[in-house]
């Protein structure tokens, strides 16, 4: 079961813990968790955006943090970043736990950049 208090920062207005300790009690959470980690073992490799949009989440935040709440319990990892198809951006890849290959070395080739300054400045942090 999610901890409420992993949900909302320390720093957050009381409505936000209002707000995770409902989500929890009432099942969202781990429903959501489940459903994540549905979408990552159904399509490995995919980044959270790509997820969203192959079960029809319009938002693909949602996802995100349930993802970033399953790697915390070891039950996804991040594989290497590279463009995301809808987006265009550079973004992580998901994989369940020992499904996965590694994540590349350092040095490793990343994605071509078509000279987007902008993606190239978003992967500078990832090598």
């Amino acid at each position: 079961m999610a901890d409420p208090r992993e949900l909302a920062r320390t720093d957050d207005p009381w409505t936000s813990h209002q707000a995770a300790h409902w989500a929890v009690k009432s099942g969202l959470v781990g429903s959501e968790q489940q459903r994540a980690l549905g979408c990552v073992v159904r399509w490995p490799g995919r980044t959270a955006t790509e997820l969203a949009k192959l079960v029809g989440d319009a938002d693909p935040r949602r996802i995100n943090r349930r993802l970033g709440e399953l790697e915390r319990k070891g039950v996804v990892h991040r594989g290497n970043a590279r463009r995301c198809s809808h987006t265009g951006r550079a973004a992580a890849t998901w994989w369940a736990v020992g499904s996965a290959p590694p994540v590349a070395p350092s040095g490793a080739e990343m994605p071509p950049t078509d000279g987007d300054p902008m993606l190239e400045v978003a992967l500078e942090g990832f090598v």
